[in-house]
């Protein structure tokens, strides 16, 4: 087993703002709060512990993505993504698995661009 550590933190108000502030919001809060840690490219990483309906659940444990967005230019960027597959003990994972979820990473991706470019001013 790895070695773990948790750390808590204990904030004066309710969880559901924490969670819009510190996790659906982050890229906005950050740069006002603390612009000098911004830079031309954004690096998040996060693991995910359940997902969707689908083969793919039957064969892993946890998914960590690693988004990377990355400058390309003034109005322009480009988003990689990253998948490291923790299985289940004794399970392989077949190229069909990683394409399909890739699919849906990309088609993700996709809707929330068209929305960007629909509404212009939104999270400017």
């Amino acid at each position: 087993m790895s070695p773990a550590l948790t750390k808590r933190s204990f904030f004066l108000f309710p969880r559901d703002r924490a969670v819009k502030a510190f996790v659906i919001d982050e890229y906005n809060l950050i740069p006002k709060l603390l612009p000098q840690l911004i830079n031309e490219n954004y690096i998040y990483k996060a693991t995910l512990i359940k997902g969707g309906n689908g083969t793919l659940w039957e064969k892993v444990d946890s998914i960590v993505y690693e988004v990377r967005y990355v400058t390309s230019g003034p109005d322009k960027c480009i988003v990689k993504v990253a998948g490291e597959y923790h299985l289940k003990e004794g399970i392989t994972l077949e190229e069909d698995d990683i394409e399909r979820n890739h699919h849906t990473n990309k088609r993700f991706y996709e809707i929330m661009a068209a929305y960007l470019v629909a509404n212009p001013i939104t999270y400017t």
